[in-house]
C-alpha cells in the first residue's frame, strides 16, 4: 500500500538517513515528485515537526505561497508533494533539514538520525552522528535505550544460524527446465493454502521504537535493502546453491529465557514482467506450514502459526512474500521472502521486523 494516496509512487530518486524521495504521477497523469519521512524516524514527533516546518519554509518568494503542491504531515509516514519542473524537487526539504541526501543507485543505508533540529528553522543536523556504513557480514548498531525491563545481552548471539528456520523449505527444485526465464523453484513441504483471502495489514501488529535497542545490517547483498532486528539476533550471509542472483542471509538469536528466535530473509529476482500469475507461482514455493495466505495490498502476502509443532515443542510461525521495485526502472522486479519462528509466545519480535520491511519497502 502506498502512503501518498492518491498519487502513484514510479522510482525513488534517492535517499537519505531521515527518508526518500520518488517521481510520482497524479490521477490526471502530471509528474510530480514526494519527500517521504522514514517510518522510524517519524515515530518522533520533533522530527514530523522539523519536516513539515522544512517544507512551509520552502516557500515561493514571489507568490508567498509554500512550494509543494500538497502534503500530509499527520500520516503515519509523512510525505510532501512538489511540483517535478527543472531544477531540484521534493529533495529540497531534505537538504534545508541538512541531511547528506544521495541519488537513489546506490542506495543510502536507512537509519533513524539522533536528533531533529531544535528550532522550526532547518539547519545542519547529525553533526557528529554515528551512522556507520558496513559490509553485509557486519553490522550497524544503534545505540537506543532497551524500554524492556530485562536488558537483552550486547553480546553476540551464539546460536548456530542453522537452526533459525525450523521447517526449511526442500532445495530440490521439480524436474523440467526452467519457465519464463524463473529459475527452477523448490518444492516445500506445506506450502501455503491458495488463494490467498483478501484481508489486511495487522494494524495492531508492534513496531520498532527510539526506544528499542537494534542491531541493523544495511544493503542485503547489493540489493539495497535495510533489515532491523532485536540486538540479541545475528544475521549472515548464506549461499544460494539453485539461483546465483539469489540473496539470502539467515538470522537467529533469543527470546525470554535463551528461547531459540530466528528465521531467514530472501531477495530473489523476479523476471520482467513480474506479471500477478508468475508471483503467484514463486509464492507457491514457499514453506507456509499449510497455512492459508492472506493477501495484504497488491503485492503482499502473509500467513501465520501459533500452534506449529517441531520436536515435539510448540513455535510461532511468521512468512511474508511481497514483490517490491528495486530495480532503476521502477518496476517490480524483485521477490522479498521473510519467514521467522520462535517460541509460542515469541510473536511480537517477528511482526516488529515484518512491520519495518514492509514500511521501508513502501509495500
Amino acid at each position: 500500500m502506498q502512503p501518498v494516496d492518491p498519487y502513484r509512487l514510479v522510482e525513488m530518486l534517492g535517499s537519505c538517513p531521515a527518508g526518500s524521495v520518488w517521481s510520482a504521477v497524479e490521477p490526471h497523469g502530471e509528474r510530480i515528485t514526494v519527500a517521504i519521512l522514514d517510518a522510524d524516524v517519524a515515530a518522533d514527533e520533533r522530527w514530523r515537526e522539523a519536516f513539515s516546518a522544512a517544507a512551509e519554509a520552502l516557500a515561493d518568494p514571489a507568490a508567498g505561497a509554500p512550494a509543494f503542491r500538497y502534503a500530509n504531515f499527520t500520516a503515519r509516514v509523512p510525505w510532501v508533494a512538489c511540483p517535478a519542473g527543472p531544477g531540484a524537487g521534493a529533495e529540497r526539504i531534505f537538504l534545508a533539514l541538512g541531511q547528506d541526501y544521495r541519488p537513489a543507485y546506490p542506495p543510502v543505508p536507512r537509519f533513524a538520525p539522533a536528533e531533529p533540529p531544535r528550532r522550526r528553522v532547518p539547519g545542519p543536523l547529525l553533526a557528529g552522528a554515528a551512522v556507520v556504513a558496513v559490509l553485509l557480514a557486519g553490522a550497524t548498531v544503534i545505540w537506543w535505550p532497551d524500554r524492556s525491563a530485562e536488558n537483552p545481552s550486547r553480546s553476540a548471539a551464539s546460536a548456530s544460524p542453522g537452526r533459525a528456520v525450523d521447517t526449511p523449505p526442500s532445495d530440490t527444485p521439480p524436474g523440467g527446465p526452467p519457465q519464463d526465464g524463473i529459475p527452477p523453484l523448490a518444492t516445500p513441504n506445506q506450502p501455503g493454502l491458495e488463494p490467498p483471502v483478501e484481508s489486511s495489514w495487522r494494524a495492531d501488529w508492534p513496531r520498532f521504537t527510539p526506544e528499542d535497542t537494534v542491531r541493523t545490517y544495511t544493503d542485503l547483498a547489493d540489493v539495497g535493502l535495510v533489515l532491523k532486528v532485536p540486538w540479541s539476533w545475528n544475521c549472515s550471509a548464506v549461499p544460494d546453491d539453485r539461483d546465483p542472483q539469489t540473496r539470502r542471509l539467515r538470522c537467529s538469536g533469543t527470546f525470554g529465557e535463551q528461547q531459540q528466535v530466528g528465521g531467514e530473509v530472501v531477495v530473489r529476482p523476479c523476471p520482467q514482467r513480474c506479471t500477478p500469475d508468475r508471483q503467484a507461482r514463486m509464492r507457491q514455493a514457499e514453506e507456509a506450514w499449510s497455512q492459508r495466505w492472506l493477501q495484504a495490498g497488491i503485492a503482499t502476502a502473509y500467513a501465520e502459526i501459533s500452534t506449529l509443532q517441531v520436536d515435539g515443542e510448540r513455535r510461532h510461525g511468521l512468512v511474508m512474500v511481497a514483490y517490491w521495485r528495486g530495480g532503476q526502472d521502477g518496476s517490480i522486479d524483485r521477490q522479498l521472502v521473510l519467514r521467522l519462528t520462535g517460541p509460542a509466545d515469541g510473536a511480537s519480535p517477528l511482526r516488529m521486523i515484518a512491520n519495518y520491511l514492509r514500511s521501508s519497502l513502501l509495500l
